[in-house]
């Protein structure tokens, strides 16, 4: 049977079977967690389009987990060099994006973004004159620095009486980004910095609107799905009827099945033909596998669903077996020494014999002596 083929008869099986495991394990090959190509973080992001970064170390490992034999020294050396930039770009929340294609993402989504900030910005009393002045004031700073954490842009903003109070700096500092006039710069002391947005992105062509949408619904779709409409609407923070555009303007290049009577789309070339089972996968809080679908009772049961996200909208790490969330891991860090602590919803010493033996090969990644 050739590859086609093979394909198209798992797509029939898993449409008769309406199975949410058998999309879940197609959406770990179209995440690249069972396979992958790419080789650099630029490379994955320009497939990807964006990873969620909402915690700057485990979005590393978010990266990392999708490039075999790459180190954490080696995303940072990315974002360092510019080639990769953590901002603002998508519902809002922090995305890594690459520097490729962070303009037209920016000109597509800004609007929209701008448009849920300003009723924060209005609660907090950041005013259109207050913001103008403020974001006048991190630029001064960032353009005679070169590069600046966040402590020292708030000492700025304070010494110009500027109200920081309240979370009103990450709110400043979002609407510039917004306006593609900072974005992140080198982690220096462990610390992320701002840069001129100019400095680091460039200059790239601008697309119509309606190539930024198909761009973008083609990005999510082949490297998300099997994945619905309304999962690509929560993904990218876009109305509907935008969304919907895009996926229409690509839809002739989709697979496509059903679930629930909803169709989710995909792209068939980046699913092989036989999906091995997947041995253990340690995720990243807030990772893309569980956090860019609307629904997540496909990977997660619901009876398991607040273990694995709070009702205060953490995600927290996780281990995948064959797709689905079966417990959690984190680092625990002691004055000599960091241990992984694991916990399966259901316990299972055999299994968390294995887990352990699995994790051993992602170690290397942080470069340190974990004790499992």
């Amino acid at each position: 049977m050739g590859e086609e083929n093979r394909k198209e008869e798992k797509m029939r099986e898993m449409m008769i079977n309406q199975a949410p495991v058998e999309i879940a394990r197609l959406r770990l090959a179209s995440q690249h967690l069972t396979h992958t190509p790419f080789r650099s973080p630029a490379a994955l992001l320009n497939h990807m389009g964006g990873i969620q970064a909402q915690d700057l170390p485990m979005s590393k490992w978010a990266i990392g987990i999708r490039i075999p034999g790459i180190t954490e020294a080696e995303v940072e050396n990315a974002m360092n060099q510019g080639e990769i930039l953590r901002t603002h770009v998508m519902r809002p929340t922090w995305h890594w994006v690459s520097a490729e294609n962070i303009h037209w993402m920016l000109d597509l989504t800004r609007v929209h973004l701008q448009r849920q900030s300003g009723s924060w910005n209005a609660a907090l009393g950041l005013s259109p004159d207050i913001l103008t002045r403020s974001i006048d004031i991190l630029l001064a700073a960032i353009s005679e620095n070169e590069y600046q954490t966040r402590d020292e842009l708030v000492s700025c903003l304070q010494a110009a009486n500027i109200d920081t109070s309240a979370n009103r700096v990450s709110h400043i500092l979002m609407e510039a980004e917004f306006e593609k006039l900072i974005c992140s710069g080198p982690i220096l002391k462990n610390k992320q910095t701002y840069a001129l947005f100019s400095d680091r992105a460039g200059k790239n062509p601008r697309i119509s609107r309606e190539e930024a949408l198909a761009k973008l619904a083609g990005m999510y779709f082949s490297s998300h799905g099997p994945a619905t409409l309304a999962d690509f609407v929560w993904w990218s923070g876009l109305p509907v009827t935008d969304a919907r555009k895009g996926l229409e303007s690509i839809q002739n290049t989709l697979g496509t099945c059903q679930f629930n009577q909803e169709n989710y789309w995909f792209t068939e070339e980046n699913i092989p033909a036989v999906i091995p089972k997947s041995d253990h996968f340690f995720l990243p809080a807030f990772d893309e596998y569980i956090i860019s679908y609307k629904s997540k009772h496909i990977v997660i049961p619901d009876h398991h669903l607040r273990k694995a996200v709070s009702d205060n909208g953490i995600f927290r790490p996780v281990i995948i077996k064959d797709g689905q969330v079966t417990g959690l891991w984190r680092k625990v860090k002691t004055k000599n020494k960091t241990e992984i602590d694991i916990s399966l919803f259901t316990e299972n010493k055999k299994q968390e014999t294995q887990i352990r033996k699995c994790f051993q090969f992602d170690l290397a990644f942080w470069g340190q002596s974990l004790i499992l």
